[in-house]
């Protein structure tokens, strides 16, 4: 494997599904159902996508969806509870074919040791400008209860978790922590900004420090505002 750790990272992002409507938009995006014409998906290399595990249709995952519930021992859920929580781990660069293959593999074994509940989906992506993965959690953490905001966490948690898994995948394909080549970093920042463009804290006395951070540590932002 040719490559230097320097400037080549690791991504890791979540988000936050809160309803039925958001999670069957996300399977139907994840299995390619629908795409957005105005999104930045090379159609020529769609077929390359692949999914780990059974494949099944948005309409077939809203099913198991429900009969994980149902086997998670949930009769009820509140209107403001997290219904699933989406992980999404990127690569800043190109592997072979063979080492991206196995990255992904390895990347969905650490999703299920490190999160250690219900997985509803894994969809590998390699039609945009970064291959990366999406993962669909059922944040059951205890039998009866969704915790999607738990299983998230804070800032810090966040931040161990995206340590976890340079240790365990990041480390094995001679990447760094996180994805911190220049022009990635910047357009993580751009993101960031652009979510709390709107948000009272930019009118904040401490949004100096807060903006400090977010140039430090841009992703650890976007797993928050996910």
């Amino acid at each position: 494997m040719v490559l230097t750790m320097f400037n080549k990272g690791i991504i890791l992002r979540y988000g936050r599904i809160k309803s039925k409507k958001q999670l069957l938009h996300a399977f139907r995006h994840n299995n390619r159902e629908f795409i957005n014409p105005d999104s930045n998906i090379n159609l020529a290399k769609t077929i390359e996508n692949y999914s780990i595990g059974e494949f099944y249709s948005a309409t077939e995952h809203m099913l198991q969806f429900e009969k994980e519930l149902d086997a998670s021992n949930i009769k009820s859920v509140r209107s403001n509870a997290i219904l699933a929580v989406e992980v999404l781990i990127s690569v800043s660069v190109h592997l072979s074919e063979d080492d991206l293959q196995l990255f992904f593999i390895d990347c969905a074994n650490w999703i299920k040791d490190y999160f250690n509940v219900p997985i509803l989906s894994i969809d590998v992506h390699l039609d945009e400008s970064n291959p990366h993965l999406h993962a669909i959690l059922l944040p059951v953490l205890v039998s009866g209860k969704l915790n999607g905001h738990k299983l998230v966490g804070n800032i810090e948690k966040i931040r161990l978790a995206q340590k976890s898994l340079y240790d365990a995948v990041g480390k094995k394909f001679g990447l760094s922590n996180w994805a911190g080549d220049r022009k990635n970093k910047q357009e993580l920042i751009h993101e960031v900004l652009q979510r709390l463009k709107n948000d009272v804290v930019v009118e904040s006395v401490a949004w100096p420090v807060i903006l400090k951070d977010i140039k430090k540590n841009p992703h650890l932002f976007l797993g928050v505002l996910s």
